[in-house]
């Protein structure tokens, strides 16, 4: 049994299937991950290694050139690159696309302890990143403290914001910058050192080698074998002070040592008083926006249970917002997309019943796209998300979306009314004759994004995969409702005597429409002057011509009404057809004018500004003050 047959002789278990797939897919739209952008983990690894005390060239000398030289024997580096400081040494590694990356993990590894021998001896740590996405804050917190911060925000960090953010739901590291904790200060007097001939390695040496614990090998008590160690690790600071650097010489005699905060090297300030900026990192499977949502809130309760006048805090950065307004804006936009779809239509089929079908179809295959994601998420081990690249998937395909049912719909349509055949037998032959070309259409747009969910080695492929996938979905969907929602939908509002609900549902329609549009200005940020607006910088960067939003609305609503006068004196069909009369007349004039837009349309393309990303306004503004090189840190602070 067909497909279209099936859905008009089994009213009851289609009609059961498609709300189980609309509840299916508002439940899905619900638990699907929210993010700003698709999770991809770039085939790119980073090796830091802190020297301090150096020069940049002796940093490039000793350690960067050893560590390229080992990377560049791994079969799958594509690129090698270094940036060499004072203190340290930064070496990026990317590899082929679609590269085991926990494979090179381990083969990074493996060459780094083979390295290791050539590096120098007070090299103690080399640490290896994998870069992604995912691993930037979603929310960074500037706090500030009425008392002493070092000591007193310390403690109601330590005790009570760090604990009780890390275990929310969602949250995976959350950390503190700009807070130095106290460490072991070695403050070389360098006329001394220079004096008894010795330098900085040998001090260096000398604290790394007797700060250690040694194992003694065992001894035998009986039946028991017990271990024996060497306990040399400093436990106090007069141990290291009196560290013997060399005959009658100890550490003492040329630097002071001390326990202490180190000198700052910035300096953050929030209402004219010291603060230091916390970072909230999420798990990499957490909802970005469920996730930040808990992190306010419980920051918001420590305010409350602290005090707001000794603990005071500012939101510096909330990338959950870029993903709800963003989503929303394409949200928005897919939405009335969907309206001028479904108005378009009205306007050529001019049935509010056909219309009201079609728009039908839109939401049905938006919530089956949902449920698909989730359970390729759940079952196939995809990361697709509801992002801005996915969102835009579904915004492009809104209009693919009605384009079989509209086929489908139109042929039902003839074969009703201008045949004259029973709706049941309307719908089942109309659906079946255009059945095979819309399965064609379909797979014709199908295979064009395709190849894009199969491409591995393009980190632009990689990025609009969810794009693609998006789209597919969408695609697939439309024909199954096409050929199964459609006919059983046409069978039944088709029949004799209904026509008597084309005024409800005019009246009905009327009724949303206004409803629609007073919360479209009441609950959205959208208002005349930035619709009709971009209208008229249309206008503006399309011909340099400049005008004002009234000026655009009363052209717009004069083409209008020349439209609409127009077409019910002489109707879309005359003119559709007087418009081929005149193109097949002046068939060179037609071509002309075809190449004139196809090469003006090239020209107007290659003058359109690009960039990769659409800047929007984020209510901050940023100063930047440049100081001569001679202002140290404490010297540039006096001046803010």
């Amino acid at each position: 049994m067909k497909m279209s047959e099936f859905a008009v002789k089994k009213p009851i278990t289609t009609v059961m299937l498609v709300i189980s797939v609309m509840v299916l897919g508002a439940i899905s739209l619900f638990r699907l991950p929210l993010e700003y952008m698709p999770s991809i983990i770039y085939p790119a690894m980073y090796i830091s290694v802190n020297y301090p005390s150096s020069s940049p060239e002796e940093v490039e000398r000793l350690i960067a050139r050893p560590i390229e030289e080992m990377m560049g024997t791994l079969s799958a580096v594509k690129g090698i690159s270094s940036t060499s400081s004072g203190s340290s040494a930064r070496i990026r590694l990317e590899f082929d696309m679609g590269a085991d990356m926990d494979l090179v993990s381990v083969h990074i590894r493996d060459r780094l302890d083979q390295v290791r021998n050539l590096l120098p001896d007070d090299v103690d740590r080399i640490e290896i990143r994998r870069w992604n996405f995912q691993d930037f804050p979603i929310l960074e917190y500037s706090l500030t403290w009425a008392g002493e911060i070092k000591n007193d925000l310390v403690d109601v960090y330590n005790q009570v914001i760090l604990p009780r953010i890390q275990r929310l739901e969602g949250v995976g590291n959350v950390t503190l910058e700009g807070l130095d904790e106290k460490v072991l200060l070695v403050n070389v007097d360098q006329n001394r050192l220079g004096s008894h001939n010795l330098d900085f390695r040998t001090i260096n040496r000398a604290l790394r080698n007797n700060n250690t614990n040694l194992s003694a090998g065992f001894v035998s008590d009986g039946n028991r074998r017990l271990p024996v160690r060497a306990i040399g690790e400093f436990e106090e600071m007069d141990q290291i002070a009196d560290q013997p650097l060399r005959s009658n010489i100890q550490l003492k005699d040329i630097a002071d040592v001390s326990y202490d905060y180190p000198e700052k090297k910035s300096f953050e300030r929030l209402d004219g008083r010291e603060s230091i900026t916390l970072e909230i990192q999420k798990s990499s499977t957490a909802n970005m926006v469920s996730t930040a949502n808990l992190v306010r809130a419980e920051l918001e309760t420590i305010l409350d249970e602290v005090g707001r006048d000794k603990l005071k805090t500012l939101i510096v950065r909330d990338r959950s917002n870029d993903v709800t307004t963003g989503i929303t804006n394409l949200a928005q936009s897919a939405i009335m997309g969907g309206i001028l779809a479904v108005v378009a239509i009205f306007i050529f089929l001019r049935n509010f019943r056909s219309t009201l079908i079609i728009g039908s179809s839109i939401p049905v295959s938006a919530l089956c796209v949902f449920l698909i994601m989730y359970f390729m998420r759940q079952f196939t081990g995809s990361t697709i998300t509801l992002n801005l690249i996915s969102m835009m998937g579904l915004m492009v395909a809104i209009g693919m979306l009605v384009d079989p049912a509209v086929v489908a719909l139109e042929n039902i349509f003839r074969k009703r009314y201008d045949e004259k055949l029973d709706p049941i037998t309307a719908a089942l032959e109309g659906s079946n004759e255009i059945g095979v070309p819309v399965l064609a259409a379909s797979l014709t747009t199908i295979c064009v994004f395709v190849p894009i969910i199969f491409v591995t080695d393009s980190r632009s492929a990689l990025f609009m995969r969810d794009f693609a996938i998006t789209v597919v979905i969408s695609v697939i969907a439309s024909f199954f409702i096409a050929l199964s929602l459609i006919p059983l939908a046409t069978s039944r509002i088709f029949r004799d005597g209904l026509e008597r609900l084309d005024f409800v549902l005019k009246t009905g329609v009327g009724l949303v429409a206004l409803g629609g549009t007073y919360a479209l200005f009441a609950y959205t940020d959208y208002t005349l002057s930035s619709i009709f607006g971009s209208v008229e910088q249309f206008f503006l960067a399309l011909f340099g011509v400049s005008t004002n939003i009234k000026i655009t609305i009363a052209v717009l609503f004069a083409f209008l009404a020349f439209l609409i006068v127009r077409y019910r004196k002489i109707g879309i069909k005359g003119t559709y057809e007087r418009l081929i009369t005149t193109t097949l007349h002046y068939r060179w004039a037609t071509l002309s004018a075809a190449v004139i837009i196809l090469f003006g349309g090239n020209y107007i393309y290659s003058k359109i500004e690009q960039q990769p990303y659409r800047f929007q306004r984020s209510g901050q503004v940023g100063i930047s003050v440049e100081l001569p090189r001679s202002y140290d840190v404490h010297e540039a602070r006096a001046l803010f």
